[in-house]
């Protein structure tokens, strides 16, 4: 019977290399899958007329305008938090936005067929896992929460502003 040797300490190593290796690529490819995601998104609402054109026209090497106004953004961040406070950020915007949309789905429940308990279940999920995740972050990372809250209230305020500047209003759903 032969007995199997333990894996040596330099080849626990390598796997553990290989492994962070794989994790590199892969949030590289997650964050290119995003950059362009939210630049194209970026670059379909200003085409279509609700962002400063400017930020439809493509610029250098044929990026367009949020491309580039994006890629500046997640740099400066980038540079300013560590990832796991880019993390809580993230989850933090996403579980918004998904309450958001619940929210916005109570409005439509009935042309939906919805059932509007389990949307307010959902919704009220969301706001609970918000709430935890703002509680774990500001013990952990509290100036991550001071750049969300930043962040939220810079959207608005851009949102407010250029609605001022242009005349632009919400329409109405028919």
């Amino acid at each position: 019977m032969r007995w199997h040797r333990p894996p040596s300490r330099s080849s626990a190593s390598s796997v553990s290399r290989l492994i962070a290796i794989a994790a590199l690529f892969s949030t590289a490819s997650a964050i290119n899958a995003t950059l362009f995601g939210a630049a194209n998104v970026c670059y379909m609402i200003a085409r279509d007329g609700e962002l400063p054109a400017g930020l439809s026209r493509t610029e250098w090497k044929d990026a367009s305008g949020g491309l580039l106004l994006t890629a500046a953004l997640v740099i400066l961040v980038m540079l300013v938090f560590d990832l796991s406070g880019i993390a809580m950020m993230g989850s933090a915007a996403f579980l918004l936005i998904y309450a958001a949309v619940n929210a916005g789905h109570l409005r439509v429940a009935k042309e939906t067929g919805a059932s509007p308990p389990i949307v307010w279940l959902s919704l009220l999920t969301c706001l609970a896992m918000f709430a935890v995740l703002v509680v774990y972050t500001w013990q952990q990372q509290p100036l991550a929460i001071a750049a969300l809250v930043v962040f939220a209230a810079g959207s608005f305020a851009a949102e407010w502003a250029y609605r001022r500047w242009t005349g632009r209003r919400i329409k109405e759903m028919a």
